[in-house]
């Protein structure tokens, strides 16, 4: 028996939770209704709250919320002794928890809660629309989308930077330096690309090519900025009054805005007639055109014989091609027997790629 004059329902061992509850609510509602009777209308309380109606009694807490109303019970934890509740092995289909439970071991197939703690959770299948984890420690994480503004792989140093659609590698240094980013670089549309930088933060490489003074000749391969090629004779030849080939070389230009430089060089003798001066006349010529003449590249005075170097430079911009470059000769004079003989002739020509 109890206070109500019936006796409730117990719980058997093997009995649900929620078996029981289906049980014991129509006993409760009958305990009440044999103390105080069906009510035809509604009873309220000093603050006009309904207290007793058709359906049963409500209950109110001292906070204004209910704690017993028709087919309703509820209980606050906090209104609990320290395990005055405890739940060894439950399998429990709906728990709704208005504030703090302690379980040993329970099996929950569906959880309404406002708030919950748990120092220790294992969940076969997790499934959350929406969370904030202040901490989060994986063994391995598969996603098919991450959205966040910033993520350090490892340490710091290695950062994806989301919001600014950017990947960032910096060293460990005093004052770390970022070495190397990756995506976009600036304000605009199509402002993305690669940047490298030295321990000095200077760039090596950035969107647009190699950084300024980065690159030593060490670095380049053969013929990579200039295309050199030269010939040189060194037998002796005469010359006559009329322009005589010397040296030839033959160019391949690969750009379109290469220079070419050219220099010759020889060893002249100058044979002059007893009353009259002779005189070397020399020129650069590509194609049948001429680059240069110099009218007086090597002479002897009336009677006299010299030994002279002759130097001959000129600068060309044939464009992209094959093009022969020739040294010529001649020797001016009004009288014979003047005469003129060269050797060691060297014609040198380098393509300046940039």
């Amino acid at each position: 028996m109890n206070g109500f004059g019936s006796v409730l329902p117990t719980r058997n061992p093997s009995e649900s939770a929620e078996a029981f509850l289906d049980r014991l609510m129509p006993a409760l509602e009958s305990s009440f209704y044999a103390l105080t009777g069906p009510a035809a209308a509604n009873t309220y309380d000093d603050q006009g709250r309904v207290i007793l109606g058709p359906k049963g009694h409500t209950v109110y807490r001292d906070d204004g919320t209910i704690a017993i109303a028709p087919n309703l019970i509820q209980i606050d934890t906090d209104d609990l002794a320290e395990g005055a509740v405890q739940l060894a092995q439950t399998d429990i289909p709906t728990l709704v928890l208005a504030n703090k439970a302690i379980f040993g071991d329970a099996i929950v197939l569906s959880l309404l809660a406002g708030d919950l703690e748990a120092v220790t959770a294992e969940i076969d299948n997790l499934k959350v629309n929406d969370a904030n984890i202040a901490n989060l420690s994986v063994t391995k994480l598969l996603a098919g989308t991450i959205g966040v503004n910033g993520v350090y792989i490892g340490s710091p140093a290695f950062e994806l930077a989301g919001a600014d659609r950017q990947l960032r590698v910096r060293d460990t240094q005093a004052v770390p330096v970022t070495r190397v980013q990756l995506g976009r670089l600036g304000g605009g549309a199509a402002d993305y690309g690669l940047v490298i930088r030295n321990a000095a933060g200077t760039e090596i490489l950035n969107a647009n090519g190699l950084g300024v003074f980065v690159v030593g000749t060490g670095n380049l391969a053969y013929n990579a900025a200039t295309g050199p090629i030269s010939a040189y004779t060194n037998n002796q030849i005469p010359l006559g009054s009329t322009w005589t080939n010397a040296q030839s070389v033959t160019v391949t230009v690969t750009e379109p805005d290469s220079v070419v430089y050219l220099s010759f060089t020889c060893s002249a003798q100058v044979i002059a007639d007893p009353g009259y001066a002779a005189t070397v006349q020399g020129r650069l010529v590509r194609g049948g055109s001429s680059l240069v003449t110099g009218s007086n590249v090597a002479y002897a005075p009336a009677g006299g014989t010299s030994y002279q170097a002759v130097t001959i430079t000129a600068d060309d911009s044939p464009g992209v091609g094959t093009w022969t470059y020739n040294a010529d000769l001649q020797w001016i004079s009004s009288a014979f027997p003047s005469a003129c003989t060269v050797q060691a002739r060297h014609l040198f020509a380098v393509e300046l790629k940039r």
